[in-house]
């Protein structure tokens, strides 16, 4: 019985010194031998408008709270 492999490609992402793709699960960028962080920021790629908003939700549950 041969052993199962994923075949499913990997997933990239852009390194964050030099712009070159790397794997998702990179350590280290094999271009330009950089630490690759991996950030996980709720509001990238959302609008100004939607930040706004849940920034104001928040002050107004906070605000609550306190009074």
């Amino acid at each position: 019985m041969d052993d199962f492999e994923d075949d499913s490609p990997s997933e990239t992402t852009t390194c964050p010194s030099c712009g070159a793709e790397v794997y998702e699960d990179a350590v280290v960028c094999p271009v330009c031998n950089e630490y690759v962080t991996h950030r996980s920021f709720v509001f990238r790629g959302r609008p100004l408008w939607y930040v706004l908003l849940a920034a104001a939700g928040i002050l107004a549950a906070v605000w609550m709270f306190l009074t």
